[in-house]
């Protein structure tokens, strides 16, 4: 009888690995899955530089089949099945591409990938633990300049460049949406266009034809060499996931793509300045999620159903709070967080102009050294200390964080299930 190896990390996004036969189901998942690397050599040569289905550590690699495991409840075969569907996902949705130089800016700029409407992006700060944090503001996506392809294919991005940053001992990630309304008179203009609808700027009448939109697939698929992509291909993708529209049609198919092909990646979901609308919008969109991300969901703001703000400090500093939630950190100043998070990635691949996309070289940075353009800057805080990995075809710097207090009460921050 073949020995099963000790599990690395028993405690993995709260669950023991250590428990009952769990051990050894992570070993038969593990046996299929270099199975499925051997056999799959032809249909993704560059397997072995994917950053995220092939990490360099022992504890990232456990991680990988841990996430999977959960999100099918320890069925072993239907997480072989669905790590050999995010293997042919990534491989046909050119993953690789968004680890290139000025990749950002390729993917989240209105410039560049016209209708992205990429509302939510890393925050550039970092919780109690070090992990990310992805931020958004709902009302930043004009529905009038949203191309259906374009904004899964940020969104993909976006949740891609997070998950990379989710190393041992990092797990998950989280991500706080503002979903109250923009300032009074405010417009996106970097990425997403849109904002107070009252403003005179607000975008109305640039939605491409609808029915061009629904087909038009290439931005999905690639951001070069559109014209190499097959109708037989551009068939099977709208047969997959059938015609996508702007509002609660792309939010479903999005959720779908991301829940399928990055599970486990989020400890919480945080709603803020919600109002009675978006309520009744939560009430038919949190359906969609997989039952352990319901339980993730969590409301904060001044409102009945509401947590207070003051939650937030269980598990973030201070000053790492965006100040539109009670902290001293940063801002989000309109759309200013998205270009901010854009000069992030594209220093961490080597950099590119995010106004008109021109490659201007660059070093690779930690996360901690954007700073907010204003007035005051206002530098990310981090205790860190450098250590090299390899990604991709060469190596680039990544952070490995040391916080004295790593104590979050999880069961003292109350959540709500639906």
């Amino acid at each position: 009888m073949t020995s099963v190896p000790p599990v690395l990390v028993p405690i993995f996004n709260d669950v023991d690995f250590n428990q009952d036969n769990r051990p050894e189901l992570l070993h038969q998942l593990n046996t299929k899955w270099q199975t499925i690397r051997t056999d799959s050599a032809s249909i993704y040569p560059e397997l072995q530089q994917d950053p995220t289905l092939s990490p360099t550590t022992p504890e990232d690699q456990e991680a990988l089949l841990k996430r999977y495991l959960l999100a099918e409840e320890f069925d072993v075969d239907k997480a072989a099945i669905r790590l050999l569907a995010t293997l042919k996902f990534r491989k046909q949705f050119n993953f690789l591409q968004f680890y290139e130089p000025g990749s950002g800016a390729k993917v989240l700029s209105n410039a560049l990938n016209p209708g992205a409407e990429a509302y939510f992006v890393d925050s550039c700060s970092i919780d109690k633990t070090g992990a990310p944090i992805l931020i958004g503001k709902l009302l930043l996506t004009s529905n009038d300049n949203l191309h259906p392809w374009s904004h899964l294919r940020a969104a993909l991005f976006i949740c891609e460049r997070l998950q990379s940053k989710c190393l041992y001992p990092i797990q998950q990630a989280s991500y706080i949406l503002d979903v109250g309304p923009c300032d009074s008179g405010m417009v996106g203009t970097y990425g997403p266009l849109g904002g107070d609808k009252k403003s005179k700027q607000y975008n109305k009448y640039n939605r491409v034809k609808e029915e061009d939109a629904n087909n038009d697939i290439r931005q999905f698929i690639t951001s070069d060499a559109s014209q190499n992509i097959t109708k037989e291909e551009i068939d099977a993708i709208v047969r997959e996931y059938g015609k996508m529209s702007p509002g609660l049609t792309v939010l479903k198919i999005a959720m779908k793509v991301l829940q399928e092909h990055f599970p486990e990646s989020l400890r919480r979901v945080v709603f803020a300045h919600s109002g009675l609308s978006f309520w009744l919008l939560f009430k038919v969109f949190s359906l969609w999620a997989q039952p352990r991300t319901r339980k993730k969901f969590q409301f904060i703001g001044n409102g009945w159903k509401d947590y207070p703000m003051s939650s937030l400090l269980t598990w973030i500093d201070v000053d790492q709070i965006y100040q539109e939630f009670g902290g001293n950190g940063m801002t989000m100043g309109g759309d200013a967080f998205v270009k901010r998070a854009v000069e992030m990635y594209d220093k961490e691949t080597g950099a590119m102009d995010v106004n008109d996309g021109k490659n201007v070289g660059g070093e690779n940075k930690v996360q901690g050294e954007v700073k907010e353009e204003k007035e005051e800057k206002v530098e990310v805080k981090t205790t860190a200390k450098v250590t090299e990995k390899k990604e991709i075809t060469k190596t680039t710097r990544c952070i490995s964080v040391h916080i004295e207090d790593t104590c979050v009460d999880e069961d003292g921050h109350k959540t709500i299930s639906v």
